[in-house]
């Protein structure tokens, strides 16, 4: 997987991402490099690595985001305060990686922003080689 960062995201967005009300993935801070897949470690309280994201060059503010969706209007008016908005393409799952299997197995740090997949090799060799199931 290349091109792909590593994001934290709070619990309550899978269900907003997996049922497509949530269409975008918002963030503040944009990467030097290309990004055309976005990994999700969840928070606490469920603590683990489950799916990507395929997405689509990022929507730049002062760009607006044109599709009725969730985070839009707060998005475009600048409410939010994230700089760039990734239209979703695809979802994928794939079987969970714990917190605790992320740091002894791969010597993960849960991400403040993003990090790039290609920092930690042995996890991206990992994720190439997953079984996945496409969500949408």
């Amino acid at each position: 997987m290349d091109d792909c960062i590593i994001v934290s995201i709070k619990p309550k967005y899978k269900r907003l991402l997996f049922s497509k009300e949530k269409i975008h993935e918002f963030r503040n801070v944009i990467p030097k490099k290309n990004v055309k897949y976005i990994c999700v470690y969840e928070t606490s309280p469920i603590k683990e690595l489950s799916y990507v994201l395929v997405v689509d060059q990022p929507i730049v503010l002062p760009n607006m985001i044109l599709e009725d969706t969730y985070g839009k209007e707060r998005f475009n008016s600048g409410e939010m305060n994230c700089k760039i908005a990734y239209p979703i393409n695809n979802i994928y799952e794939f079987n969970p990686i714990s917190l605790e299997d992320l740091k002894s197995n791969f010597d993960f740090i849960i991400p403040q922003s993003f990090i790039y997949l290609d920092s930690i090799p042995k996890l991206k060799l990992y994720l190439n080689n997953v079984e996945v199931t496409n969500i949408w």
